[in-house]
């Protein structure tokens, strides 16, 4: 059936992704040849498999960014780029990858790595990869830019700049990974890639929970029993778990801020330097993810520091750790200050010149009223109890959670509640809550939306575990406790049960039935899908290649499918508010022609319509354009006919 040769062709994609990443990744760590990798446990071992393909990752971003930036992002280059990045590091180390033991030792690595446990989430997370092939999750954000930017430099190979999509000058690391996936033209299976980094993420959690829970004492059944909840807790809360499913880059920084962070506590639980600088590495991929995380370098910076400092590393060598961080968080920032003059734009802009060239103050403070934050004091105290009992507010939106949510604070209260009582506590669990801290405070005074809580979910289960050990410290009956504190944790809000009902007969019990193809499928489920595959061919037919506006559903993605431009979103030089004003004004063509609109296409019933599809509709076929009916659709689509001809063609082609 056509739904499992494409999930089987997702995983085989996905699993070359990680065995690549993990090859380059193992390249630029200095090898070990003192049999450390077979006296550790596989917990431990998973710990630095899990790293060490982040960092993979994360270096194969950089060079992708770095070939986008002088126009090579193309196949060969890629290709060429990281084989020289492997072989070169390779020789660094006195390595060879002409010689077998260069890969029996990395296949070693990967075999001590696992057992039983782990297999178990791993084929878990197989189970959960089979929604990745619907391409109806794809997401309105990553169809509306993320991935029609990952469509434009993957067309053009280079960082081209589109002033009419969203987010012209944001720290995009992720998104050049996607682009790789288009250049192999394998863009239908994207949905993997955020599902490799979930991947990476379930074995972090279970395999570092197991292993610092090994090592408080608790009995290797309870620890791996526990380990288990805390990772069911993360990859079951529907505020983690739709998103998995998705194009959306939330699961991808959730992963990387959890791997950036494990690195730090391999390093200093295992006196190993260079691990400290995988984190600086996978910490400044992750602050280049997204423009508002500048500020976590300070955060990434401390925690760095002090773990050299407590790794007894000279203040020279630290001051280069930091520096490796500063370097690679930094390539986005730098770029949008040479071309917008402003390194997190349009932050710096607004603030001081009170204007940007491309948005307005009033169209960014109108996105910003949207999301929701928490400032004052009683608000954050109150914050895990409201995120899991009024889930489904306008604070949170979304589906359900996990009581994890609820232990939100615990692991910094027990931290605070030991240090007085000079009790013992690792430096690497000092260092993980602090990060904890920090990432939950971000989220708090940016946005409490519990989509944007992936980027410390996985975190707090792990520092949970961390902490857990120490609390129960001397119990008799310490391993159960731990066990069941564990399990609390999987505890769902109301109405999550009956949303995995749900998710479980629309993403597996009918799909193999229903997805006969990608296009009939998204025809029949994706809004203005069919519109969108009529404008590109009747574009296509009467040899138009101009730009389309849309105002309604985004499909800037699929319409660079067809190697068409697009417009159309609340702000910016193409933004509604703006279309608005020219219709009041009646120069609704004159604003339309400023942006090079070849055709228009409208979905009345759109909230983004405000009733003035009326008048536009008069305004455009008083002034070129020509309306088309489009077949079974409510929508309205206006193709400028430079000609009588081209109208003609037009309307004979329906």
């Amino acid at each position: 059936m056509f739904v499992w040769m494409r999930y089987s062709e997702g995983l085989i994609i996905a699993h070359a992704c990680l065995i690549i990443a993990y090859i380059l990744g193992a390249s630029l760590l200095p090898p070990r040849r003192d049999g450390a990798t077979l006296r550790r446990s596989p917990s431990q071992n998973m710990v630095h498999v899990v790293c060490t393909c982040g960092l993979g990752l994360a270096v194969t971003g950089f060079a992708c960014f770095f070939l986008a930036l002088i126009g090579l992002l193309n196949i060969p280059a890629v290709l060429v780029s990281l084989a020289v990045f492997g072989v070169a590091a390779s020789f660094c180390w006195s390595e060879s990858p002409l010689r077998a033991e260069y890969w029996l030792s990395r296949a070693r690595a990967l075999g001590s790595s696992w057992d039983a446990p782990i297999l178990g989430i791993y084929y878990l997370m197989l189970v959960l990869a089979f929604p990745a092939m619907n391409l109806i999750n794809l997401g309105s954000d990553p169809v509306g830019y993320h991935l029609a930017y990952a469509a434009d430099w993957a067309g053009s190979g280079r960082l081209a700049v589109d002033p009419f999509l969203r987010g012209v000058f944001y720290a995009s690391n992720f998104v050049l990974l996607d682009s790789i996936f288009l250049l192999f033209h394998a863009q239908v299976f994207v949905m993997f890639l955020v599902w490799v980094t979930g991947l990476l993420t379930a074995l972090g959690i279970f395999a570092a929970a197991r292993w610092v829970l090994d090592e408080h004492g608790i009995g290797a059944a309870w620890a791996a029993l526990a380990a288990l909840f805390l990772t069911l807790a993360v990859v079951f809360a529907p505020s983690y778990f739709r998103w998995l499913m998705s194009a959306y880059i939330d699961v991808p920084i959730g992963a990387f801020a959890l791997l950036a962070t494990l690195s730090i506590v391999i390093g200093v639980r295992e006196h190993r330097r260079e691990w400290l600088m995988v984190a600086a590495v996978m910490g400044g991929f992750l602050i280049g993810m997204k423009e508002s995380f500048l500020p976590l370098v300070v955060v990434f910076g401390i925690a760095l520091w002090i773990a050299a400092r407590h790794l007894n590393i000279s203040r020279r060598a630290a001051v280069v750790l930091l520096a490796l961080l500063v370097v690679t968080s930094s390539p986005w920032y730098v770029r949008n200050w040479i071309l917008a003059g402003d390194p997190i734009w349009p932050v710096l802009n607004l603030a001081l010149y009170h204007h940007d060239g491309l948005v307005t103050q009033g169209e960014v403070m109108s996105v910003a009223s949207d999301l929701p934050n928490a400032r004052s004091p009683a608000t954050i105290m109150t914050l895990p109890f409201r995120a899991f009992l009024a889930v489904r507010s306008n604070d949170f939106r979304e589906y359900g959670t996990s009581a994890l949510v609820l232990v939100l604070y615990v692991p910094p209260a027990v931290l605070l509640l030991l240090l007085p009582k000079r009790k013992p506590v690792e430096a690497d669990a000092l260092i993980a809550v602090f990060i904890l801290c920090m990432l939950v405070g971000y989220w708090a005074v940016s946005s409490t939306l519990l989509r944007y809580s992936t980027l410390f979910f996985p975190l707090l289960a792990v520092c949970l575990a961390m902490t857990m050990g120490l609390a129960f410290m001397g119990w008799r009956w310490r391993s159960a406790a731990v066990a069941a504190l564990a399990a609390l944790t999987m505890i769902p809000t109301p109405g999550t049960m009956a949303y995995l009902h749900q998710f479980y007969l629309s993403q597996y019990y009918y799909l193999p039935e229903s997805y006969l193809s990608d296009s009939e499928y998204q025809s029949s489920f994706v809004d203005g899908y069919n519109e969108e595959e009529f404008t590109a061919a009747l574009l296509e037919r009467i040899h138009e290649r101009g730009r389309v506006y849309v105002l309604g559903p985004r499909l800037q993605y699929y319409f660079r499918l067809h190697g068409i431009r697009s417009a159309g979103d609340w702000v910016g030089p193409a933004g509604w508010f703006r279309l608005y004003s020219a219709i009041d004004a009646g120069m609704a063509t004159e604003f339309l022609d400023d942006l090079g609109v070849t055709a228009v296409l409208v979905d009345p019933p759109a909230r983004a319509i405000g009733g003035l599809d009326v008048p536009l509709g008069r305004q455009l076929t008083s002034h070129g354009y020509c309306a088309v009916s489009i077949p079974r659709s409510t929508y309205e689509l206006y193709v400028r006919c430079a000609n009588r001809s081209a109208a003609i063609s037009s309307r004979s082609g329906r």
